[in-house]
């Protein structure tokens, strides 16, 4: 009961931070500024 419950809250957590993360990189776009898009990017894949 409790893994179920920790399991879906980490699975929330994971959506809302992509979600985020999305429109960070959407708004980097849109003010013409690939290289914070990319730098986002890089994080992401931990380079």
């Amino acid at each position: 009961m409790l893994a179920k419950t920790v399991k879906n809250k980490v699975e929330a957590r994971q959506r809302e931070y992509w979600a985020e993360i999305s429109v960070d990189i959407e708004n980097a776009v849109k003010d013409h500024d690939p290289a914070t898009a990319f730098q986002i990017i890089r994080r992401l894949r931990g380079n």
